[in-house]
């Protein structure tokens, strides 16, 4: 059993607005093991910050575990990119948000298709992408304590 006697958490969010959700949170326990996780990873929407939609300022592949809080796309219209650069564990959300999330995405990602058709330019990510994210999907009961990682 590990020792849960003070851990240190570090949260970073990378947005002070109120779009762009993406928090980074590093749990590092005292017998040395380290939990990152991520909580949403959404999407910018002011044209002033759509340059920070093309990059993640961690590696995804260096995730353990991904929460969702709900399907806005300001919460998780980046995950399929996160996906497309190496993330392959679980996203944990409610099982409403599971069964909403696949509508959600798939209209962020017509949209975002769209409009990079209209720029000229390369979309975020394709279709591949959101259906691997989809796949990752682990839908939770609400108010259920669950272990996301075992520990």
């Amino acid at each position: 059993m590990r020792n849960f006697c003070r851990p240190y958490v570090d949260i970073m969010a990378w947005n002070d607005g109120v779009t762009g959700s993406c928090n980074l949170v590093i749990v590092k326990f005292p017998d040395g093991t380290t939990i990152r996780f991520v909580v949403d990873c959404g999407l910018f929407q002011e044209r002033e910050c759509e340059e920070l939609n093309k990059k993640l300022p961690f590696g995804a592949e260096n995730i353990d575990f991904t929460l969702v809080t709900h399907v806005h796309v300001d919460h998780i219209g980046r995950l399929p990119f996160m996906v497309k650069k190496g993330y392959n564990n679980n996203i944990y959300a409610t099982e409403p948000t599971c069964k909403l999330f696949p509508h959600a995405i798939g209209d962020c990602f017509k949209v975002l298709s769209s409009f990079s058709k209209r720029k000229n330019e390369k979309c975020l990510y394709g279709q591949s992408d959101v259906d691997k994210t989809l796949s990752l999907m682990k839908p939770c009961k609400y108010k259920e304590t669950f272990s996301p990682v075992e520990i």
